[in-house]
């Protein structure tokens, strides 16, 4: 499972904010953020405005510290 999260970065004194793909093990943990923060994307004009939609849902979740960020372990792999 996963969703986009705000993610907040401090470099030096100033705070960033920027959306990020979060994925969670079957426990609901954090094992997972993309790397680079996230784009709204879509082949059609619906699905970019699903995608930016999707992305509206992250403000209404806490924002996550990414250097307190505890990563569980994944256990998607070990299905099958």
């Amino acid at each position: 499972m996963w969703n986009y999260r705000i993610i907040k970065t401090t470099h030096g004194e100033e705070d960033f904010y920027s959306i990020h793909e979060v994925y969670y093990n079957r426990a609901g943990e954090i094992c997972a953020i993309s790397e680079d923060p996230m784009e709204p994307h879509g082949s059609t004009l619906e699905e970019l405005a699903h995608d930016l939609d999707f992305m509206a849902e992250a403000f209404t979740r806490p924002v996550l510290m990414k250097d307190e960020i505890v990563f569980a372990k994944a256990d998607w792999e070990e299905e099958g």
